[in-house]
């Protein structure tokens, strides 16, 4: 009987063994996925990766990943359907389909039985549906899409099942923001680009030395190439009973302010006299430089330009486990990281490096004894070894591992993963052995949605400096700029352009009140 119990005892075990070998090949199959998603930043290549990920961690007949757009559930990708369903559509308010339910509550739904579930019905496919599981793609509280997945068996799916989707749910979210942020950053710097190369008038941009960083191609007309200014210093092209002034005036840029005046402009084609204006170059809170508009006078002058700067926060997202979502810094990333890690891992301490120069910087750190100064060369330790092979680390005995300098001699074993390309997230215990292959699978799967974030946050800081060059150029034009929507709405309209009409843009929110306003009198409208 005895013998027989142990038997009974041993295949438990062998089960259990297996079940855990199998879930760690899921995790890691996830975490290749963060590293998939994050080198990626078009949509369609984004739903295919996770489609293919979905594929291997669950089984299912058929699965698709759906977008949602102006209140319709758009197919991105599938798998498994005979005919091609990509392009096909759900409406986000039909009564009935777990897909706009799912989409409409924001919550998961697993069903192993669609014959008894009220929400059912069966709208892509040729097959019949036993099994449906289903989860929402959200940042923050916003769904932007759906996961499915089908099974033509009762029973196909459970709880695990249920969580990994949902986990590969957040990662396939994260990354469809990061790749429409960055699309919407690219044509943001292609206004910019546009509008400070097609601009009339001179647009150069100065660092705070007053060396010349950029140069529209309007310096033609006064008779210079581009590379003739980049480079050199202003006071190269201005006569010397200048330079007490300029040189006060960048001072004052350096404080943030605005200068304006007229002044004699040395160019091949003779002396010529500019009115100018000159705003400051902000990134985030510091001045870097400043952009400069440069106008002829001696053909015609405008009314003085007004500088108007709008500073728009970028809504910071994304989070780890949901509450990383809600952070708007990366010094709150950092911080809820440590305490999000120890939730996780069993370990005695952990620590943020950040990459700064060569060096990793601490950001973060449960351990007492160390600085948030301290530094350690990319070129040192277990640290700058994950950071430059982007592996992660598990090390059971650091007294034997020749790379592992450990800032307290009582560590006996880590974890080193890294954050993307950022930096480097470290866990340490006093034990020897005390992490397992689990362990680290699960740290990278944290990290990976830190990484993530810490991405996002760096792509809003970057737009944002980007929409604001775009409003400078615009508000410091010397002439009136309006910018409107394909239906003739005003979008942003410059204080010159108030300044000639008189009027605001709540007194003239479209084209069509314009020509009201510029136009009284009906009959003339029309003739024109």
């Amino acid at each position: 009987m005895s013998n027989k119990t142990e038997e009974i005892e041993k295949i438990r075990r062998l089960r259990e063994v297996a079940r855990r070998k199998e879930m760690e090949k899921k995790l890691s199959i996830i975490c290749d996925l963060s590293r998939d998603l994050s080198l990626s930043l078009d949509i369609d290549k984004i739903a295919n990766i996770t489609v293919d990920v979905m594929r291997k961690v669950l089984e299912f007949d058929t699965s698709f990943f759906l977008l949602l757009e102006d209140k319709e559930l758009n197919i991105v990708a599938a798998s498994g359907f005979k005919e091609d369903v990509v392009g096909k559509k759900f409406l986000l308010d039909a009564k009935k389909g777990i897909i706009p339910w799912v989409a409409r509550e924001g919550k998961s739904h697993l069903t192993n039985n669609t014959e008894k579930d009220d929400l059912f019905i069966n709208i892509v496919g040729d097959f019949e549906t036993k099994s449906e599981i289903c989860v929402p793609l959200k940042i923050k509280d916003k769904v932007i899409g759906v996961l499915n997945a089908e099974s033509e068996r009762y029973n196909a799916f459970n709880e695990k099942d249920l969580k990994l989707l949902e986990t590969l749910a957040s990662q396939a979210a994260i990354a469809i923001e990061n790749a429409r942020l960055f699309k919407k950053l690219r044509e943001s710097e292609e206004r910019y680009r546009n509008l400070f190369e097609n601009a009339r008038d001179v647009i150069i941009t100065f660092d705070l030395k007053g060396n010349v960083i950029s140069v529209n191609k309007a310096i033609a007309e006064h008779g210079y190439r581009k590379d003739e200014l980049i480079g050199k210093n202003m006071l190269k092209f201005v006569p010397k009973k200048y330079w007490p002034k300029l040189l006060k005036e960048l001072a004052k840029i350096a404080r943030g302010n605005s200068i304006e005046g007229e002044i004699e402009i040395i160019t091949p084609k003779g002396e010529k006299i500019s009115e100018y204006k000159s705003n400051p170059i902000r990134r985030g809170e510091k001045i870097v430089g400043f952009q400069t508009i440069l106008r002829d006078i001696t053909e015609q002058k405008r009314a003085e330009e007004i500088l108007r700067k709008s500073k728009e926060k970028i809504e910071k997202l994304h989070n780890i486990a949901t509450r990383l979502e809600s952070l708007h810094s990366e010094e709150e990333v950092y911080e809820l990281t440590i305490k999000t890690a120890k939730e996780i891992l069993d370990f005695d301490r952990d620590t943020i490096f950040i990459l700064e120069g060569d060096h990793l910087k601490i950001k973060a750190t449960t351990e007492k004894g160390l600085s948030k100064d301290q530094r350690i060369s990319i070129y040192r330790g277990i640290a700058g070894k994950t950071y430059r092979t982007a592996k992660s680390y598990l090390i059971e005995d650091v007294t034997r591992d020749k790379n592992a300098r450990p800032s307290d001699e009582r560590v006996r074993s880590a974890i080193s993963i890294p954050i993307g390309n950022i930096g480097v997230f470290q866990a340490e215990s006093l034990q020897v052995n005390a992490f397992t292959e689990e362990d680290r699978k699960l740290g990278e799967l944290l990290i990976s949605h830190v990484a993530e974030v810490l991405k996002r946050i760096r792509f809003e800081k970057t737009l944002k400096e980007s929409e604001e060059k775009y409003r400078t150029t615009i508000e410091s034009a010397p002439y009136g700029i309006a910018v409107l929507d394909q239906d003739g709405n005003f979008l942003i309209a410059n204080s010159q352009l108030e300044k000639i009409t008189g009027y605001t843009m709540k007194e003239i929110p479209d084209l069509e009140t314009w020509f009201e306003k510029m136009y009284p009198d009906k009959k003339y409208r029309e003739l024109i």
